[in-house]
């Protein structure tokens, strides 16, 4: 019946913990058993030498399995494996040219990383349609621009590449991108002469009427707003000392001072909209209320709890 499978190969496979289409080990063997089944009777040859070239080699460090869902996007900076061949980059940036219009110049690699596939269409075949029965070593690619995402999936060589539209979430809107607050900004310069005697700070200015109001939590648990003239104060809320530090544990659990320095501004020429400023002294970061809903999970945690506490809208 000819060779055995090369258990050495297989052993290794298992052992990276490599990733798959199917998941796991079960569903692993049950793709060995239709490619055992779709070559009994002639050899089994074929079906080694599929498995040593595309299992055998570099399989790199172990790799977590792949969740059924992507990650939420934010701005992170890319992930791209220091082995990811150029060969395959620039086949991938020739079809998404072709299937966005885009130019290449406009489309940014933000993630390159090496998976298994778990047949010859590369997990992605359609309905009737026949695969290979074979693994694949190859690449899941993610390409952007400005706010769309585009994810392929290809062989080892680029010479066979697939949309994944799923999981590009092609035409979605992600995360917008973060700039610096530049150094002259009148309100970082503002935060950084952050009261002593503050917890955490709130400034909001735009709007048609271009209004700045503050609203401060103080230490004793007061919560201030200032605005929208120097002489309109109020007192929103009292928090208990309890309630204050249960706030400020929150806010560092969600590691707040990820968003140092950072903008995510609105798009260009959009009007009639609030550019907020939060801070509590060591970390100050800006967005446009337009964006609250597409931005990164962890900062609309930060905002939900102050405005849980604050009672603002």
């Amino acid at each position: 019946m000819g060779r055995g499978i090369n258990r050495a190969i297989l052993n290794r496979a298992i052992l990276n913990r490599t990733w798959l289409d199917f998941g796991n080990w079960f569903d692993f063997r049950k793709t060995l058993c239709w490619g055992v089944i779709g070559v009994m009777g002639s050899s089994m040859i074929g079906l080694e030498a599929a498995l040593g070239e595309t299992l055998e080699g570099k399989l790199g460090a172990p790799q977590a399995i792949a969740q059924s869902s992507p990650p939420p996007i934010s701005a992170t900076p890319a992930k791209i494996d220091p082995a990811f061949p150029e060969a395959v980059q620039n086949a991938v940036l020739e079809a998404a040219t072709q299937q966005t219009g885009l130019k290449p110049d406009q489309l940014v690699l933000s993630k390159a990383i090496p998976k298994v596939w778990s047949d010859g269409c590369l997990g992605l075949g359609n309905a009737g349609q026949m695969c290979t029965a074979v693994l694949v070593r190859g690449w899941e690619v993610t390409l952007t621009h400005q706010r769309q995402e585009w994810v392929y999936r290809t062989n080892s060589s680029g010479s066979a590449l697939r949309l994944d539209v799923a999981g590009g979430r092609l035409g979605r809107v992600i995360a917008p991108p973060a700039t610096q607050i530049p150094l002259n900004e009148p309100l970082l310069t503002r935060s950084q002469t952050f009261d002593k005697k503050a917890v955490f700070q709130e400034i909001r200015t735009g709007g048609f009427a271009g209004i700045t109001q503050t609203t401060t939590l103080h230490k004793d648990g007061r919560i201030v707003q200032t605005g929208p003239s120097t002489t309109d104060q109020r007192i929103l809320r009292n928090l208990s000392q309890r309630e204050v530090k249960a706030f400020q544990k929150q806010i560092e659990k969600l590691k707040f001072g990820q968003f140092n320095g950072l903008r995510y501004a609105g798009p260009q020429g959009a009007a009639d909209f609030f550019r907020i400023t939060l801070t509590n002294g060591q970390t100050t970061v800006q967005y446009d209320d337009l964006e609250l809903e597409d931005l990164p999970q962890d900062l609309q945690a930060v905002i939900q709890a102050w405005q849980g506490q604050s009672g603002l809208p």
